[in-house]
């Protein structure tokens, strides 16, 4: 007697699991995440073109971190610049890109302002790392270091925190100029993983590089004010003006001159 073909899959083939149920649905899905993962990551490389693009004419040191800020939060990523205060033993946030409207619902939580932030430069392991040793760290969570962070806030504000931003996961990245670290940069958000450290990692490269560019520009171009301003004191020296009218010259110069400083 033949054997005849019912055309249904044996419980124990490859297609199926012990239980009868069909891999091809796990398969597709695990391919739509990869396709939408890919997507992702082409889309950023595309960011990261374009504010390396940008960056080349800035010599703003305000509107290099704005730029980035634009660009990240095109790609869904929420993000934070602190910089060093004179002493180097605390950072200061000077510049996120959340909305008006995220900035002031953490102000209603925080009873502060996030700009102006103050923290000390060990205050997390992540901070630790990548201020003293150069790291860029990927954390899954960040609930704990944003508590350690913000003064007297406690586990459950932070976990509010990054809830209502759906900024769980982030990756801290320095940024170093030569053997300089100018300060960090924190990009945040749930889809965040490993993967993303390389593409972090030069966004902060660039913005590091961005922003000595335009700090040599300043410097340049202060030095440049002040040969102006030594040439047109010698000048009036050489035309023989009285003491008083060259001494009320010296003074307006010199007043220009601290604040074009400031």
């Amino acid at each position: 007697m033949s054997n005849q073909s019912t055309g249904a899959t044996p419980i124990n083939s490859p297609g199926w699991d012990e239980h009868g149920a069909s891999h091809v649905d796990a398969h597709s899905e695990e391919r739509q995440e990869f396709l939408i993962e890919l997507q992702r990551a082409q889309e950023r490389i595309l960011s990261l073109s374009r504010t390396a693009a940008g960056l080349q004419t800035l010599l703003d040191p305000n509107r290099v971190l704005e730029t980035i800020g634009t660009e990240l939060r095109d790609q869904g990523l929420l993000c934070f610049f602190a910089l060093p205060d004179e002493a180097r033993d605390h950072l200061v946030l000077r510049y996120t890109n959340l909305t008006d409207q995220q900035l002031h619902a953490v102000r209603r939580l925080i009873g502060r302002s996030l700009i102006g932030l103050r923290f000390p430069v060990n205050s997390t392991p992540a901070l630790k790392a990548v201020l003293r040793e150069a790291q860029t760290v990927f954390e899954n969570d960040v609930t704990r270091s944003i508590h350690e962070v913000l003064p007297g806030s406690s586990e459950e504000l932070a976990a509010l925190l990054t809830e209502i931003l759906a900024a769980r996961r982030a990756i801290s990245a320095p940024l170093v100029a030569g053997t300089d670290v100018l300060g960090l940069l924190v990009v945040c958000a749930d889809h965040l993983t490993e993967a993303d450290v390389p593409l972090i990692s030069v966004v902060a490269q660039q913005a590091a590089a961005a922003m000595e560019r335009a700090k040599l520009y300043g410097d340049a171009m202060e030095r440049v004010f002040e040969m102006d301003a030594l040439r047109m004191t010698t000048l009036d020296m050489t035309r023989q003006l009285d003491p008083a009218q060259l001494l009320r010259l010296i003074v307006e110069r010199a007043a220009a001159l601290i604040g074009t400083k400031g």
